[in-house]
């Protein structure tokens, strides 16, 4: 029951992190097991939904962290002076931008992710990637330069 219910859920959270096709399957199946054997852990005082998402979340980037090598940014990809800053009203759909997203190396993606979408601050994510505050904000800020690279290439392309 609780694997149909929260299905749909965690599948959208699998494929914004997933490289290939076949990945979300993968993280799925790794993150259900992990809350199968955390349940026990649930505090009823919490939304049960917020308590399943960070669970999930936390068993992805165990996913991550096992199976990939986090190459994280360093200062040579921090954008210069001409770097255009935020793009508000890109004229991109959802899936286009996600498909940007997933173009991202698997750090700052990772990052990209849980800050912008997930909403984690850079204290929780230094936590759970488990890097420091510094290296968090490099990981973003080289993904917004990259996404904003992606974007005008595209614009440019119309």
């Amino acid at each position: 029951m609780l694997y149909q219910t929260f299905y749909g859920f965690a599948l959208g959270i699998s494929i914004r992190y997933a490289d290939t096709y076949h990945e979300p399957a993968e993280i799925m199946n790794h993150g259900f097991f992990r809350i199968f054997e955390s349940l026990k852990q649930y505090d009823p005082k919490e939304p049960f939904k917020e308590w399943f998402r960070k669970s999930f979340l936390n068993s992805l980037v165990d996913h991550y962290l096992l199976n990939y090598p986090l190459v994280h940014a360093d200062s040579s990809d921090e954008p210069g002076d001409n770097f255009p800053g935020v793009l508000v009203d890109t004229g991109l759909k959802q899936d286009h931008l996600l498909s940007m997203i997933r173009r991202l190396p698997h750090a700052i993606r990772i990052s990209y992710n849980l800050y912008a979408i997930d909403e984690y601050t850079f204290e929780e994510m230094a936590v759970l990637l488990k890097i420091n505050a510094r290296t968090v904000q490099l990981n973003l800020t080289s993904a917004r330069y990259k996404l904003t690279q992606m974007i005008l290439a595209h614009q440019q392309l119309l």
